[in-house]
């Protein structure tokens, strides 16, 4: 690193101030400047006066600028329709889903069991190997009992049959 500084600088005090240098340094400088003086060129005038009644009149033009001056304000009434815009687009969205999903299944169902006859499904089942426990698997007795009134039930089920039990 030492040499790399060397190299650069081979004089090691290259830029030293002579001693006490610095502790006259402002009365010195205050010195000369009072000895020269401030001095203008004779025509031109001194560059820092303001024009002459220019402080009278700045406090009036400063209001003529800025507080005076009100503008025109023009009321308007903006009326917020974007939230019931998209209230309206979800519900739309949604129901036209729903409807969409939750019409799908059934119709289908029943117009495919529609189109096949009363003798292809007792084909069918008579080819299956199908017990009563499969079938009331399938159908839960209270569905299966919603249509049928009790005098059906009892004019199906021999009273004198259960009475013998």
């Amino acid at each position: 690193m030492k040499k790399k500084i060397s190299n650069i600088s081979p004089n090691e005090k290259e830029f030293e101030a002579p001693s006490g240098y610095f502790d006259n340094l402002e009365s010195n400088l205050f010195d000369k400047i009072s000895k020269k003086g401030f001095i203008l060129e004779s025509n031109i005038p001194f560059p820092f006066n303001a024009p002459e009644g220019y402080f009278a009149q700045l406090e009036e033009d400063v209001f003529d600028q800025t507080i005076r001056i009100q503008p025109q304000l023009k009321i308007t009434h903006k009326r917020n329709f974007a939230p019931w815009y998209r209230i309206a687009a979800a519900l739309l969205i949604a129901s036209g889903f729903s409807f969409w999903y939750f019409g799908q299944g059934e119709p289908q169902n029943e117009m495919a069991l529609a189109d096949i006859s009363n003798e292809e499904i007792l084909a069918y089942l008579g080819e299956q190997e199908l017990n009563t426990d499969d079938i009331y698997s399938l159908f839960p007795e209270e569905v299966m009992l919603n249509d049928v009134s009790e005098d059906e039930m009892l004019d199906y089920v021999d009273v004198d049959m259960l009475t013998d039990i």
